[in-house]
């Protein structure tokens, strides 16, 4: 496992996976959000 962060910088890896998981969660609320069954906001 210690030769894969040899290759890879950590600070890099984490940077990168934040980001990622960021925009995922950001696609995922916005496609619950276009459909009608679980749009939480349109009860306001």
């Amino acid at each position: 496992m210690h030769k894969i962060w040899q290759l890879f910088s950590p600070a890099l890896v984490l940077t990168g996976l934040t980001g990622f998981l960021f925009i995922l969660g950001l696609t995922i609320h916005f496609i619950l959000l276009s459909t009608a069954e679980f749009n939480w906001l349109s009860g306001l």
